[in-house]
């Protein structure tokens, strides 16, 4: 009998790498596929084929809710179909046929793992890694996604990785709940590599598992509309988690290293084209030490949804 996988995608706009996605997706083989998909509030109306497709669910959002939020939403949309694996997705990436069977027959085999994971490869060059599981830098808050830069040089066995790209993640749906979902306060950016932290201190492995495919990732096609978001929200949100996740010298190495490197892209940025994100800079340095999360407190208008790997 197929396993039963429940995907959770959140979007906003770009309906052609969406439909793109979800095509791949409903034609996974081995699984039985439900997608819930949340439309993070945008202006224009989603086009029929995402609510007259069998085996998707849409779900449209009030407001855009971000990331983490949008997520825990698919979620709790997803849940009355009792699906005992979720899958988090991206809108912009393109799933082999086996996919979903190989991380799902993993998951099977190992019990006491909370999450499992591809590799996520380049679609323009799929022999290029894109992010094969994330391995934490303490002293930066950073976590190496390329570790092995080529598909050759990916593993030939599943590796315990310390996070995984919420671009393409499968977890056990009781451990998501229980966890409470994704942290929404992180808006975008480190709530997947929060979650794994949190799944693996709960004694859940989390794993890559290389296969035979991986996941395709259409990289620069879908990207925040306003420049300054994605390094906002990164710099900030490594301050906030930072405390859970190193030691006191660590942290206050980190908050110095920090402080300088905001200093030195202020001057980087004082040319035509780049001053209007020096403040953005100083609020993420400012917000992630007072542990303000949120959404940017101005108006966000625009934001694709897309996962990049944080800078």
């Amino acid at each position: 009998m197929a396993v039963d996988v429940s995907v959770l995608m959140v979007v906003y706009g770009r309906w052609d790498l969406t439909e793109r996605c979800v095509r791949s997706l409903l034609g996974s083989r081995g699984v039985s596929v439900r997608i819930t998909l949340v439309d993070n509030g945008h202006p224009d109306p989603a086009p029929q084929w995402a609510k007259g497709t069998p085996g998707l669910r849409y779900h449209r959002s009030g407001e855009n809710l971000g990331f983490a939020a949008g997520m825990n939403l698919a979620f709790r949309e997803a849940r009355p179909d009792g699906a005992g694996l979720c899958m988090v997705v991206n809108n912009d990436t393109v799933f082999p046929p086996g996919s979903l069977d190989s991380i799902t027959e993993f998951m099977s085999s190992r019990p006491d793992a909370g999450a499992a994971g591809p590799p996520i490869l380049h679609a323009e060059d799929p022999q290029r890694v894109w992010s094969a599981g994330g391995f934490l830098q303490p002293w930066l808050m950073r976590f190496d996604q390329r570790r092995w830069p080529t598909r050759a040089d990916l593993p030939s066995q599943p590796v315990e990785v310390d996070m995984l790209s919420g671009c393409a993640m499968m977890v056990r749906s009781d451990i998501l709940e229980a966890l409470g979902g994704f942290r929404e306060d992180l808006f975008m950016y480190y709530e997947d590599a929060d979650l794994c932290r949190r799944m693996s201190e709960a004694g859940h492995g989390v794993w890559l598992v290389p296969g035979e495919e991986g996941v395709l990732h259409h990289v620069e096609a879908s990207s925040a509309a306003a420049p300054w978001l994605p390094q906002y929200c990164s710099r900030r949100n490594r301050l906030i988690i930072s405390p859970a996740v190193q030691t006191p010298v660590q942290r206050a190495f980190f908050v110095l290293w920090m402080w300088l490197g905001t200093l030195l892209k202020t001057l980087a940025s004082l040319r035509p084209g780049r001053v209007g994100g020096i403040p953005w800079l100083w609020r993420a340095m400012v917000h992630g030490l007072a542990g303000r999360g949120g959404p940017p407190r101005k108006t966000l208008r625009r934001w694709s949804g897309a996962r990049h790997l944080p800078g």
